[in-house]
């Protein structure tokens, strides 16, 4: 997993990242599975989960994804959005194992 945003504040504990606060244009890259967009997120190290509150873009191939209140355990096998989903799938969409629609 690759992350990019215009700022961030990390938190640490014991010089150990604990928390990351991460704030506009956030890109996260999950190899060459799907790509997601939001404006802010938290990230807990201890947890390995990313969460946003606002809206989320994600794009992957032949498919996207729109909605709100992301959870996104990196080590997990199921990335869920809560909220306001819409949903697009072309002809041959890949689906990555683990999005999983509220």
């Amino acid at each position: 997993v690759n992350v990019y945003a215009k700022s961030a504040r990390l938190y640490l504990e014991g010089g150990n990242l604990f928390r990351a606060s991460l704030d506009g244009s956030i890109l996260i890259k999950v190899e060459d599975s799907f790509e997601l967009k939001t404006e802010g997120a938290e990230f807990d190290a201890k947890k390995k989960v990313f969460t946003a509150k606002a809206e989320v873009a994600i794009v992957g191939n032949g498919f996207s994804f729109k909605g709100t209140d992301l959870s996104y355990p990196i080590e997990g096998e199921v990335l869920t959005l809560n909220k306001n989903v819409d949903c697009e799938f072309m002809p041959g969409a890949e689906l990555p194992k683990g999005i999983e629609v509220k």
